[in-house]
């Protein structure tokens, strides 16, 4: 009986050890593409108050190709056996914003002030539910930055 107590112990000991090991490994992901995607967008706000469309359009483009890189690095991760669908479902959420903010990009590109509005309202909506999805993981980072 105590040998069973003991065995029944071992998987939850292990999935907590798994998950802190998947945080740890994706936290300096999720940390990394938010600095180099703030460094793709410098500049971004005033080019847009100078009216530098295209300028600040292509910003918005690389910093979601920094974006898509640092979720592809996230998918590439080995997740805990007990967070596959969580975690699945998370990276399928943030791949899911890549189209918007290029939507958003060409929105702005082109002058559509109407689609700016709508898909950035689209990419706001699309960031918070994909935060809701780990806002209790225990991430220190990934929760905060989107990725």
């Amino acid at each position: 009986m105590l040998l069973a107590m003991l065995f029944v112990g071992v998987p939850a000991a292990y999935a907590a050890s798994t998950r802190a090991d998947y945080i740890a490994q994706a936290d300096p992901i999720c940390l990394s593409t938010h600095l180099a995607e703030g460094n793709q967008l410098t500049g971004f706000s005033t080019d847009l108050k100078k009216g530098r469309l295209k300028v600040a359009a292509r910003k918005m483009r690389a910093a979601a190709t920094v974006f898509g890189g640092g979720v592809d690095q996230l998918a590439s991760l080995e997740r805990p056996p007990a967070d596959v669908s969580q975690l699945s479902t998370w990276i399928d959420s943030l791949r899911a914003q890549v189209p918007i903010v290029n939507r958003f990009a060409r929105a702005i590109h082109h002058r559509q002030a109407k689609r700016v509005r709508r898909t950035g309202a689209q990419l706001l909506i699309a960031e918070e539910k994909t935060s809701a999805l780990v806002d209790d993981y225990g991430f220190a980072l990934c929760n905060r930055f989107g990725v």
